[in-house]
């Protein structure tokens, strides 16, 4: 359904909709902005779920070490960045020697360093695709979509790319990877269909 970092709903109704719609009010299909809307509307709830869940039908790929270290960093106080640097320049890692089978010794640590533990609690808090929360919010808040008639009974609610850098999340690039945040189940696209096709009949 998406594409380019844009959120497509096209309605085109089946051919005997058209036909039982026309006995019953021929001018109804021709104006579908009211389904249309409830389409809409379930297609943010997917978006936002996609982000509760940090990526379906299967989990996004998770952040590189850099960005994470980068997300950490700026989430926090000067004064707690200058603690958490002082104690990542001050971490012991506590461990043995171990000798192989051929003589070599190699160092196997055994404890996560005060530093480790401290970060990894902050980074457990962090959101794929959640920075500024621009994106989030934009795609998910339902003021961004628009209605367009088409031509005859063809209609669609769009909504394009809410922030200029969306659609680089949906398909990735060399130095990105995909992560599709416009994701949109079959199981929602069936309740949208089965809703317009309700509401053309009624």
């Amino acid at each position: 359904m998406p594409a380019r970092g844009t959120l497509y709903i096209e309605a085109t109704p089946e051919p005997a909709i058209v036909a039982q719609a026309f006995f019953a009010a021929a001018e109804k299909i021709q104006r579908m902005e009211e389904p249309l809307q409830a389409a809409a509307k379930l297609a943010d709830s997917e978006v936002a779920e996609n982000f509760a869940s940090q990526g379906r039908p299967t989990g996004w790929e998770p952040l590189s070490e850099a960005t994470l270290a980068r997300r950490v960093y700026f989430s926090l106080s000067p004064s707690q960045r200058e603690k958490l640097i002082s104690m990542k320049q001050g971490q012991k890692t506590e461990g043995t020697l171990v000798q192989d089978a051929g003589g070599n010794m190699t160092f196997v640590a055994v404890a996560l360093t005060k530093y480790a533990q401290v970060f990894a609690g902050l980074a457990s808090g962090i959101q794929i695709l959640v920075d500024s929360g621009d994106l989030k919010q934009l795609a998910t808040g339902g003021s961004n979509w628009t209605y367009r008639h088409l031509s005859g009974t063809e209609q669609a609610m769009e909504m394009g790319d809410p922030t200029g850098y969306g659609a680089y999340h949906i398909t990735g690039t060399n130095k990105m990877p995909a992560r599709d945040w416009s994701y949109i189940s079959s199981e929602a696209v069936d309740e949208m269909a089965s809703y317009m096709a309700d509401w053309a009949t009624s």
